[in-house]
């Protein structure tokens, strides 16, 4: 589905929650792993745990109240922290070894526009805001968050990956409908923002390729969606997979680019070993990333049917 973003103006005119929510039969649309269960968000359906070894269902909790849509999901430490999209409330649980999930304390209201994504590492939450603020938490160990402020980018950020220490997010970024403002010659990309309170946007760098897909993706109709392993960013987007040098002072520096036969919308590192999924059409491709100068492609597979 092709859902252009709405403009700041008309964001600020008609609120932030804006998220059009595409999942209110409940399909999954994000996940997260820790250790032996994956939490998956199934939008108004709420939250299902699920065991990793072999993919059985271990628990469900139901959206209500505030939150009564859970669209992304990411965990920090032992807990999980979940995002409504659509309302703008995150939300923290504990997760017990059984699966089971236990609310903690109240939602916290959020800034939310068309498409927002969550991201938690080392003791920071960061909720990217679509074409709204970025909000900033710090989580204790007892899994309560304190706000450390907002932060404003650029046209709209979707989604949000912090790097390993937590200093830094990684922001799929939408940086202006106007080419004059295009970053390396590119409306789409990544920029790096510091986090704290001092949160400031770091460092910017243009994909060439990103952009609006033909393949629905989540959480944008331009999903472009980063992992972060050590110093090293690896971005799904329309263009393909892009590996990217995150340095010490989180600046941006593209390593290699790699075409695929399809628009990625996800990617997931295991090792030497990137998985891109993609739509138009749906596949996944195992791509050989030990050199992050030089990626390879290894296999691509369909997965329809």
């Amino acid at each position: 589905m092709r859902t252009p973003l709405l403009s700041c103006a008309l964001v600020a005119l008609a609120g932030c929650n804006l998220h059009p929510s595409n999942n209110e039969e409940g399909a999954p649309i994000n996940l997260a792993r820790a250790g032996e269960h994956v939490v998956v968000t199934r939008g108004s359906a709420g939250l299902e745990v699920l065991r990793a070894s072999d993919g059985q269902s271990v628990s469900k909790l139901a959206a209500d109240g505030d939150a009564d849509s859970y669209d992304d999901v990411t965990f920090s430490g032992a807990f999980v922290v979940a995002l409504d999209a659509d309302d703008g409330w995150l939300r923290v649980l504990a997760l017990d070894a059984a699966g089971k999930l236990t609310p903690i304390g109240d939602p916290t209201s959020v800034a939310v526009g068309p498409y927002s994504g969550v991201s938690a590492r080392a003791g920071r939450v960061v909720v990217s805001g679509g074409t709204c603020e970025i909000s900033l938490f710090s989580i204790s160990d007892a899994g309560a968050l304190r706000s450390l402020g907002t932060a404003e980018a650029f046209r709209g950020q979707p989604d949000v990956t912090l790097t390993e220490d937590g200093a830094a997010a990684i922001l799929s970024t939408h940086f202006s409908g106007s080419e004059s403002e295009f970053k390396d010659g590119a409306e789409f990309g990544i920029s790096a923002l510091s986090v704290g309170k001092a949160a400031a946007i770091l460092d910017t760098l243009g994909l060439k390729g990103a952009g609006f897909t033909d393949g629905g993706g989540t959480p944008a109709s331009w999903p472009t969606r980063t992992g972060v392993v050590g110093s090293t960013a690896y971005v799904a987007h329309g263009g393909g997979l892009s590996l990217v040098l995150v340095d010490a002072d989180y600046r941006l520096t593209a390593l290699a680019a790699l075409d695929l036969p399809f628009a990625a919308v996800d990617v997931a590192v295991s090792g030497d070993t990137a998985y891109v999924v993609g739509a138009a059409p749906a596949s996944l491709a195992t791509v050989d990333v030990r050199d992050p100068s030089a990626p390879a492609l290894v296999s691509v597979e369909s997965l329809k049917g």
